[in-house]
Order: C-alpha cells, then sequence, then structure tokens
C-alpha cells in the first residue's frame, strides 16, 4: 500500500488532535495515530478512550486504508523536513516506510482494528449551532475555578446549560465559582444540562476561535461532539447532578468596592511575592477610600501595598488566596470591577459592567 502526502497539510492535522495521544501508557496503541483514507480525505484520529480527536483534510486520489502509526514520532519527522515537502508513505509487514527526498524513516505500525473508538452512534441524537466566539467566550471565561481530581468527581467538570435563548456554563473546585451566561440569537429548542469533563472542555477550548462561524454539536446519550470545519472534538460526559450552584452566589452584600482591575491586579501581584508558598494568602484592609494588601510567610517576611478604590462602607479587613484573585482578574474584561461583601466571614462576588453575563465567587480565607 503507497500513498503521497504534503507535510504541511499533515503537520497541521497531527498538531491538533495530540492532546490526547499518551506518551507512554500501559496500551501502546494509544500513543498512536489512526489514518483512514477513502474518497479523496484522509482522516487522522487519536483517543484517550474518555476523549476522542479528529482532523481531516482533502488529498485527491488515494486508495481506501486503515492503519496506525506512532503520532509523536510521525510529528517530530514532519517538523524535520523541509516546508512544502512531499512524504511518500509505503507500508508492507507491520511496518511504515516514510521517503522524503533523501530522507527516508521506518515506523512500526499497530492494526486499525485494534484502536478504540467511542461508540458514537447509537441513541437519539440532538444537534445545535453556536457561534464559534461564543461557545470560546462561556468555556474560556470559567474554565481555570474547575476542580482538579477532585472525590466529588462531578467537581472535575465543566457544567454546560442551554434554556431557550441562554447559554450557561459554570465551574467551581468547592473554594470558589465561575459562571458565565451568553445570549444566543436564535432559540434552543431542546435543553441542555450536561457536564463536560476537563480535558473535554480543554480540547474544545482548542478547537474553538474568535469567528462567528456556527459551531455543531451533537449529543448521543452520555456523548459530546463538538465540530468545526474538518475538525471534531467527541468525548463523554460526566453522568452526574451538578450541585446548586445559584445557593453559592452570594446575596445581601452591603459593601461594594470599585476598584480599576490592572491596579489591583499590580498591586496583588506585588503582595504575593512574599506570601505562603502553601497558603498563598493575602489580606484586604478596606476603609476610606483605601485598600491596603498586605502578606507574610513562615520566614516573617512581609509586604504591603496601597492603593486608592472607590469604598464608602464601613471599614472590613478579609483575607484570600492571591491566587484565585488574579486568576478572576487575568480573564474578566472591563477597565474596572466591583467586590461586593458582606463580613469577613462571608464570600465575595466579583463582577464588572463590561462582562455583565459573569459572576465570580471567592470563599474568604482565615490569616
Amino acid at each position: 500500500m503507497k500513498f503521497i502526502l504534503n507535510k504541511e497539510n499533515l503537520l497541521d492535522a497531527l498538531n491538533s488532535i495530540q492532546g490526547v495521544v499518551e506518551k507512554r501508557g500501559i496500551n501502546p496503541i494509544l500513543s498512536n495515530v489512526l489514518f483512514s483514507a477513502d474518497d479523496g480525505s484522509l482522516s487522522l484520529t487519536t483517543t484517550d478512550t474518555e476523549v476522542e480527536l479528529h482532523a481531516s483534510f482533502e488529498t485527491g486520489s488515494l486508495e481506501p486504508v486503515e492503519i496506525t502509526l506512532p503520532c509523536r514520532k510521525l510529528t517530530d519527522i514532519c517538523k524535520a523536513l523541509p516546508k512544502q515537502a512531499d512524504i511518500a508513505f509505503s507500508i508492507a509487514d507491520g511496518k511504515a516506510t516514510l521517503t522524503s527526498g533523501r530522507s527516508l524513516f521506518s515506523l512500526a505500525t499497530l492494526p486499525a482494528a485494534d484502536f478504540p473508538r467511542i461508540p458514537f452512534s447509537e441513541g437519539r441524537e440532538e444537534t445545535l449551532n453556536i457561534p464559534s466566539v461564543t461557545f470560546k467566550k462561556v468555556i474560556d471565561k470559567t474554565f481555570f475555578s474547575m476542580a482538579l481530581q477532585d472525590v466529588r468527581y462531578y467537581l472535575n467538570g465543566l457544567y454546560f446549560s442551554l434554556t431557550q435563548d441562554k447559554l450557561l456554563t459554570v465551574t467551581t473546585d468547592g473554594h470558589r465559582l465561575s459562571l458565565c451566561t451568553e445570549t444566543l440569537d436564535e432559540p434552543c429548542e431542546t435543553p441542555v444540562n450536561v457536564i463536560i469533563p476537563r480535558k473535554g472542555a480543554q480540547e474544545i477550548l482548542r478547537l474553538l476561535d474568535d469567528s462567528s462561524e456556527n459551531t455543531v454539536l451533537r449529543l448521543i446519550k452520555n456523548h459530546l461532539c463538538v465540530e468545526k470545519g474538518r475538525h471534531k472534538v467527541i468525548t463523554k460526559l460526566i453522568d452526574a447532578q451538578y450541585p446548586d450552584y445559584e445557593k453559592v452566589i452570594p446575596a445581601g452584600g452591603n459593601k461594594h468596592l470599585s476598584v480599576e482591575k490592572e491596579t489591583l491586579k499590580q498591586s496583588l501581584h506585588k503582595a504575593s511575592i512574599l506570601s505562603n508558598e502553601k497558603y498563598k494568602g493575602v489580606r484586604l484592609s478596606i476603609g476610606g477610600g483605601t485598600l491596603e494588601v498586605t502578606t507574610h510567610n513562615p520566614e516573617h517576611e512581609e509586604a504591603k501595598d496601597e492603593i486608592d478604590v472607590n469604598y464608602q462602607g464601613e471599614s472590613i479587613s478579609i483575607g484570600f488566596n492571591v491566587v484565585y484573585l488574579l486568576d478572576i482578574l487575568n480573564v474578566i474584561d472591563g477597565d474596572e470591577i466591583t467586590m461586593t461583601l458582606k463580613d469577613e466571614n462571608s464570600s465575595c462576588l466579583i463582577t464588572s459592567q463590561s462582562q455583565a453575563g459573569s459572576q465570580y465567587v471567592v470563599m474568604p480565607m482565615r490569616l
């Protein structure tokens, strides 16, 4: 079996599907990429059995072929070859011989029949269309506060909800919560409420861009498929009930602080230099028109910084994890943010007029 591929087309496809490739796993075939050629098109597939990535490109006339090759080795070979080079593939006796100019590489193959696929063809299918820029925004604004390997496995994912003309995502790790809502031009007839696992959400985010081009979502049972152009992500969904996030959003806060976002970010960053490396705590002391940020560490070192803010309420002193605050400031839009507080033992709500559909909650910490 022989065929010729353009190096640039092949490399672009490989780069887009490497996120789930096993480096050193128990199952060797999970380190491979599946080649499937038919009708003048070549499709490449990788998987870790939880998330499956696809990329395809036109090849012209090409005999039907199904084979798996080592993904990372093949990618490194493509990177080492000159631009716009052609690569001739010859497959026989469990080996793939690649030649380009005066270079030759011999790679071991594994049978395509052994390549695990996510079963995504059973049951009733629901298809939705969402602009790529909208879908990307709601994931990008909330992804960072997802739990990582929490025993409450439903927190290790992104809650994705479609109701009528609203698209909403929520993430929380139990210490902070992020919520982002966007309005859709076309209403959704069928409500959708699913939990997308971390790796699936990460690969979907890589797929999306800031264009108005529609992204196609297909739901079948406990799987989600996201398609954009000639790329596709299929992910299993977390089968669980997501917590009632609305109860986490604090109400009744009567202390409102407005501050320039970049000024606060710089102040927190300076103070964090001497914070406890393990707990990363900073104390915010607010009174009159100033905010004082202080921190210290076990070596009895201390940092203090003061900035001007717009605040008219009673003085308050409250501690937070500085990393959590900086994570929010790095994704929230607008030049000015508002922090709504109740007391030193209650969660803080962070919002921005420039991003009305987003809310961020951070629990206080004892210092």
